[in-house]
């Protein structure tokens, strides 16, 4: 199948998926795109910026100064660098397969039998999604000269305060995360041949508690 039909014809780009499950080339793309994003968005952050925050937020946690400046010594581009690729490899295609296993769990509760390998095709090729996510990211660090960009809620609340459970919540509500899950409950559909939308409903259930838990302790779950 051509990856990119994801974009334009989905529903044709997972039955054709049915047949012949794939999911290396998706993930490795989708590797690859998200360690571009990293560069561009670590070449676009103002540290300066950065470390005032974190010296801040040390400040009122009483951490002893000398710590304090250990931690300012290593925020700079090439530590940032350098952490952002590491972390790109890791989390990138551990989050997917953390998704693609809890969804496959689930998967018998529909009335049919689960298979790893279908629930990881489906997921690896609807992330293909964060390839014209990171374009358009990139595009805008580049535009506006910052990493600080948005592609969620956030942007019909330009002047909510950084911090509290409402900030979380809407910064994780973004329109390219809801379109790729969008695309993974319609891969499920048709891969296990599931009627009506309960696939829809177990997608987004995740999806909600995730980004509910992770805004009321943002800094235990990103």
């Amino acid at each position: 199948m051509s990856f990119f039909n994801i974009y334009s014809a989905p529903t044709n780009a997972f039955t054709k998926l049915s047949e012949k499950p794939k999911w290396l080339l998706p993930l490795i793309m989708v590797v690859v795109i998200s360690i571009l994003l990293s560069l561009v968005a670590i070449a676009k952050t103002d540290w300066e910026e950065q470390k005032a925050k974190v010296r801040e937020m040390l400040e009122k946690q009483n951490v002893p100064q000398e710590r304090i400046e250990k931690v300012m010594t290593a925020m700079n581009h090439k530590t940032g660098l350098i952490r952002g690729i590491i972390a790109v490899l890791i989390i990138t295609p551990l989050g997917i397969l953390i998704f693609t296993t809890i969804l496959n769990l689930l998967i018998p509760l529909l009335g049919t039998g689960g298979s790893f390998k279908k629930t990881f095709a489906v997921t690896t090729n609807s992330a293909l999604i964060r390839i014209p996510a990171a374009i358009v990211k990139a595009s805008l660090m580049f535009i506006r000269d910052s990493a600080d960009i948005k592609t969620s809620l956030l942007l019909f609340f330009p002047k909510m305060t950084n911090k509290g459970f409402l900030y979380g919540l809407f910064s994780r509500i973004d329109f390219f995360t809801i379109w790729e899950l969008i695309l993974v409950a319609l891969g499920l559909k048709i891969l296990f041949n599931i009627s009506g939308k309960k696939t829809y409903y177990v997608v987004f259930g995740l999806w909600l508690i995730y980004i509910i838990i992770s805004s009321l302790f943002p800094t235990r779950m990103g």
